[in-house]
């Protein structure tokens, strides 16, 4: 029986017949074309004439190619959209020929066992069994290593439960894109997942990502995976932890090691390592051009605002974007030293409202690097405790000016600022309930208009949400 919820509850019998018998013509592949396709004929081929193309042969590749990709998903999430894809490629030599890279070239099973395979990722290696030359199609792989929920018996995982994992990721190796979750723990992980890193020539793309209950993705192993991987260009981490000792990344890399990655992209969310740990991360990129760091996840370390600062500093001649979310809790008292005059590079800067309180003179003083184009002021709360959230409190009177001032200050200091982008959406628990202040807000909100007009006098775009009067009052459930 399947291990993992997903095939227990899912799986069709066709699939699982097809896994349990044992004719090699019900694989879950797709079948080579037959040696009399069905194709579209015209009037002239069904007469025997020889010197007409088939409607369907008239068609240039590209068009066709457009047209089978916009009827098939882009990821194949359900066994439906599976018989899809195999009943075009039954059509003729040349849906076949289209449909086959399509099928396999984003796998998900993100919801499924990899190690103690279940039946999904056994009717996968089953397929590539029968023919490896599946797996060089795969360029977009999202994986869970172990799958478990509380419904579904905790297994003890050996090391003959990774043989599946290990002789699929043998296959695919042009994969491009790679995305797994949990199962970080156990020793035989990391050099499965290290010696691919090593075959994948091509790997450019790299999201590692915790599942709930799960701490074991650290900041060494991660480190020694990426550095072994010398065309990864993005990487993405949700969920670091530092709840096992010796596994954080105090020490600082070796020289011979510092600014050799070729990664340019670094994504950080949920961070509960420590500062050090970070820097010493970012001593690795030789190129890094975008950062963006959310918020942080049971860690009591004092991440302030100028720590960032030290942490950038080195790579302040090619970032591009940089975005802080929101490092501190919700009722940390804000910081505000920090400058990006020194980021002859920077385009986009965000930063969270709760975390960046400077006044507008001391904002337009330090924010405004030579070529930013686009500041985005995040009002989204990153907090742990659910009792807190965005209300609508958080944008008022009070912030409209800062608005106004900073952008007036950006347009007399001549600045390369040209668009300022709002992201405030608050949650429906946290509406007020007196109406004297839901009319309030909906009076407020229809001012914005005014004050988009104004700045764009500033030669600078403001962008946000609009919400009509009808809008508002009908989210309110107010009565003219």
């Amino acid at each position: 029986m399947a291990r993992c919820l997903t095939c227990r509850q899912g799986l069709p019998q066709w699939a699982i017949e097809s896994l349990l018998s044992s004719s090699q013509d019900r694989q879950l592949c797709i079948p080579p074309p037959s040696a009399q396709p069905h194709t579209i004929l015209n009037r002239h081929q069904q007469q025997g004439i020889p010197n007409e193309l088939s409607y369907i042969d008239k068609i240039p590749n590209e068009t066709l190619n457009e047209i089978v990709t916009y009827a098939l998903p882009c990821k194949f999430a359900s066994y439906s959209s599976y018989r899809t894809a195999l009943a075009l490629s039954l059509v003729c030599r040349r849906f076949h020929r289209i449909v086959q890279p399509l099928m396999y070239n984003t796998l998900d099973f993100s919801s499924h066992s990899l190690v103690q395979p279940c039946t999904a990722v056994k009717l996968l290696h089953r397929s590539m069994e029968a023919n490896p030359a599946l797996g060089a199609m795969v360029i977009c792989l999202l994986l869970h290593l172990e799958y478990r929920t509380p419904v579904l018996p905790l297994d003890p995982i050996f090391e003959a439960d990774f043989t599946i994992a290990k002789e699929l990721m043998r296959w695919m190796e042009n994969v491009e894109e790679l995305e797994i979750q949990g199962g970080y723990g156990h020793p035989s992980t990391w050099p499965v997942m290290m010696d691919a890193a090593r075959k994948w020539k091509r790997l450019r793309v790299v999201s590692l990502k915790k599942v709930k209950r799960d701490w074991s993705l650290l900041m060494t192993p991660v480190c020694e995976f990426f550095m072994a991987t010398p065309s990864l260009t993005k990487l993405n981490l949700y969920g670091i932890s530092s709840r096992r000792q010796n596994n954080t990344l105090q020490t600082p890399p070796p020289k011979n090691l510092e600014r050799t990655s070729a990664i340019t992209h670094l994504f950080i969310h949920q961070f509960g390592d420590s500062f050090e740990a970070l820097s010493n991360l970012l001593k690795l990129p030789r190129l890094l051009t975008h950062f963006s760091f959310g918020r942080i996840y049971i860690n009591s370390a004092p991440w302030q605002m100028e720590r960032f600062q030290t942490l950038l500093e080195p790579h302040q001649d090619t970032l591009q974007r940089v975005e802080i979310g929101g490092p501190l809790s919700f009722r940390s008292t804000p910081m505000t030293a920090i400058s990006f005059l020194s980021f002859p590079s920077l385009e986009v800067l965000q930063l969270n409202h709760w975390v960046y309180r400077a006044t507008p003179e001391i904002a337009s003083s330090s924010l405004l690097a030579p070529r930013l184009h686009t500041f985005i002021w995040d009002f989204r709360v990153l907090d742990n405790d659910s009792r807190h959230g965005e209300s609508w409190a958080a944008f008022t009177v009070e912030q409209k000016e800062w608005l106004l001032t900073f952008c007036k200050l950006a347009k007399e200091k001549e600045s390369a600022l040209k668009k300022f982008e709002i992201l405030f959406s608050p949650n429906k628990l946290f509406d007020p309930k007196a109406k004297e202040q839901l009319k309030a807000i909906v009076s407020f909100w229809e001012v914005m208009g005014e004050v988009r007009d104004v700045v764009k006098g500033f030669g600078i775009e403001l962008v946000y949400e609009t919400r009509t009067r009808e809008e508002l009052l009908k989210r309110f459930a107010i009565e003219e």
